[in-house]
């Protein structure tokens, strides 16, 4: 038999040997990921908001989640069912930070927090789920670090000794020696990891009375402030209640009023109204006429209800050729709404969320866990898409982008199957302190950009910008064909707009001038279905959902969107 050259012995040889470093390291990494681990978990720490509050999460292992409110004392709350293993994390809330470039009073400083409070205590899952994520993500990062700098020193500790064995190699060694270091290494290192693992004894919690019933059912106030606690809990428990009653009893209206709600004959895309050729003879693959011909009658006739009318609880199927944009704005921190958002958008099985802008108050840091509220709530796979409101921010924008959602900023964007194209209103406006430019660029600029803009992007299905004012001039010069937007807390619409039609939907959170929106309504919300023919990807008809201040929940009909009529810009003066 003839052996293989040297060379490529030689290669094979190399090859082999990176194999084996190759190896060895990934092993030394995960031997060091795995010590790490319980180092990593209860060290671990994040930063988020607390109300209107920058705070800081750190995980300890004494089962409790301890917030530390300074001199006024701490707020002791049992993790048992919110963390494993006896976890606990505390909280350390700092200063509400202030945000510059927005001048406001101190009395609408102390509205926006009241907000924030309100938002906090209205959908506190949302708050647990970021927090939660970020001290995953921390927790990582450290046991990652920790078994590469582990997997650098043991490795560069065992290079040394294969150093040492080439040299030494004619000396005589006890071929247990190998083992044996390995395994002094390897107690070495996991009493080093559990050294290094604060453990601290479970705390002792007394529950207060005043909590049950909340989120907060079995935790206790520490320090003098106990004292008055009491009152300021009745205080949120009340408010707890009502937003959760008020909120639960909108859904429940709304699975009721599902089945009975207004239908359209308009079930099928624009192509299916035209007969195809031979269109009284069976397709291939089709039964024949007399092989359960009545059945499928009985069926299209069972089926044509259910699938406009739907049941409550049932994933209802649009035809093919139908897409459902579910479309909300100006929420205005109400995530009490969230849970409502997200029951019509499981019985419509829509393909499409659309946020019009406004889902904060100010746009500040702490309102994120508005974004958050509804894009928890929402079914897990629905796309989501959004805008930039005035009284959102750039921090806003950033934040729903890092949560996924695809945002509006000057570029179209493609979504079940439609595209969009958008621009974030350039103001911020806080109430009633008035706008502040975030771009500096006036209405009147915005409104000619957005024109000159959606021109050039081309082949646009749906323009959305907030404020309805600043979409005209893009309508007027047939940039688009159809645009939808918010801002007016009242609906308008659908409507012929020019050479366009529009649509402006009302306000998603009820918002209420001079009133804080968390909370039962002070107003009636809307929020609306709009479907599309998925090969002409025209708009076909808008039903639009109205919750109002008695949590009672109604559809309207399905409106067709308009023709637009003759069109004659109006003449400069």
């Amino acid at each position: 038999m003839v052996s293989a050259p040297r060379p490529a012995r030689r290669a094979l040889s190399r090859l082999a040997s990176v194999a084996r470093f190759l190896a060895a390291a990934l092993g030394l990494f995960l031997a060091g990921a795995l010590l790490a681990a319980p180092w990593a978990v209860t060290t671990a720490k994040t930063e988020a908001a607390f109300g209107p509050h920058d705070a800081t999460y750190a995980v300890t292992t004494d089962g409790a989640i301890t917030v530390d409110l300074g001199p006024i004392g701490q707020l002791v709350i049992p993790a048992g069912d919110k963390l494993p293993l006896g976890l606990g994390v505390d909280v350390t809330v700092e200063e509400i930070p202030n945000h510059a470039g927005v001048p406001v009073s101190t009395i609408d400083e102390l509205a926006q927090d009241a907000t924030a409070y309100a938002s906090l205590f209205g959908d506190i899952d949302a708050l647990v789920t970021v927090v939660r994520n970020g001290i995953i993500a921390d927790a990582l990062t450290r046991d990652l670090i920790a078994a590469g700098i582990f997997t650098l020193i043991a490795g560069a500790y065992l290079l040394h000794r294969r150093t040492r064995r080439q040299v030494d190699a004619a000396s005589e060694r006890d071929p247990a020696d190998g083992p044996m270091t390995a395994l002094v290494l390897s107690l070495a290192a996991m009493l080093i990891a559990i050294i290094v693992v604060p453990v601290t004894a479970p705390k002792q919690i007394t529950p207060n009375p005043v909590f049950e019933r909340t989120p907060l059912a079995g935790s206790e106030m520490t320090g003098r402030f106990s004292g008055i606690i009491d009152e300021v809990a009745r205080v949120v428990t009340d408010y707890y209640d009502d937003n959760e009653t008020f909120y639960d009893t909108a859904r429940t209206s709304f699975d009721a009023a599902w089945v009975t709600r207004p239908t359209s004959p308009r079930t099928t895309s624009g192509a299916d109204l035209v007969p195809r050729p031979n269109w009284d003879q069976p397709l291939a693959g089709e039964k024949p006429a007399g092989d359960g011909t009545e059945a499928a009658t009985a069926e299209a006739a069972d089926g044509g209800e259910a699938q406009a009318g739907g049941q409550a609880g049932e994933e209802p199927v649009e035809p093919a050729g139908v897409i459902t944009v579910l479309m909300a704005s100006d929420i205005h921190c109400n995530t009490g709404m969230s849970r409502v958002l997200a029951r019509a958008a499981q019985l419509s099985g829509a393909d499409l969320y659309l946020d019009g802008g406004d889902i904060t108050m100010t746009g500040t840091t702490a309102e994120n866990i508005c974004v958050d509220s509804v894009h928890q709530a929402l079914p897990q796979n629905l796309p989501r898409l959004y805008v930039k409101g005035n009284h959102d921010s750039a921090d806003t924008a950033d934040h729903a982008r890092s949560l996924g959602w695809k945002v509006l900023d000057g570029q179209p964007v493609t979504a079940a199957g439609l595209t969009f194209f958008g621009l974030p209103d350039p103001r911020r406006t806080v109430f009633p302190t008035g706008d502040v430019l975030e771009r500096g660029e006036t209405g009147a600029e915005f409104t000619d950009r957005v024109a000159a803009e959606a021109c050039a992007a081309k082949d646009i299905d749906t323009l959305v910008i907030h404020d309805p004012r600043q979409a005209t001039a893009a309508l007027g010069d047939r940039c688009a064909g159809f645009a939808v937007s918010g801002h007016w807390h009242r609906r308008v619409g659908p409507e012929a707009y020019g050479p366009a039609t529009r649509f402006v939907n009302s306000t998603t959170g009820g918002a209420l001038a001079n009133a804080l929106t968390p909370g039962p309504l002070k107003m009636p919300a809307e929020f609306s279905f709009i479907r599309y023919d998925a090969q002409t990807r025209k708009p076909i008809d808008i039903q639009v959902v109205t919750v109002d201040m008695d949590a009672h929940v109604s559809f309207s009909p399905w409106m067709p969107i308009p023709q637009p009529g003759p069109w004659a810009p109006a003449e400069a003066e």
